[in-house]
């Protein structure tokens, strides 16, 4: 949950430590490789049940959506009201 991260972002900060968010976990742009400099203690954080859009913008065409929400979800529940997000990468059905 939400409460959650903010929860763990504070005791990463509080202890010095590296978070790492994981949503998709393709790690197409390499963002869930661990530095290999980093010499603090790295804490990966799994956001995929944090899976939701929140929001829908009608009028400015924004969405709002929980970090671990992946592609294929996210454009089926989007096309059921209308929109779409008019981008499929590669790793669409894990992104």
């Amino acid at each position: 949950s939400h409460d959650d991260v903010e929860k763990i972002v504070r005791i990463c900060v509080k202890y010095g430590a590296a978070c790492i968010p994981i949503g998709g976990g393709t790690s197409v742009s390499r963002a869930t490789a661990c530095p290999t400099h980093e010499k603090r203690t790295i804490v990966s954080l799994d956001t995929t049940q944090m899976n939701r859009i929140l929001w829908i913008d009608r009028d400015n065409l924004v969405a709002c959506c929980e970090s671990g929400i992946i592609g294929q979800d996210l454009e089926r529940e989007l096309r059921l009201k209308g929109f779409t997000t008019g981008h499929e990468p590669d790793s669409y059905e894990f992104s």
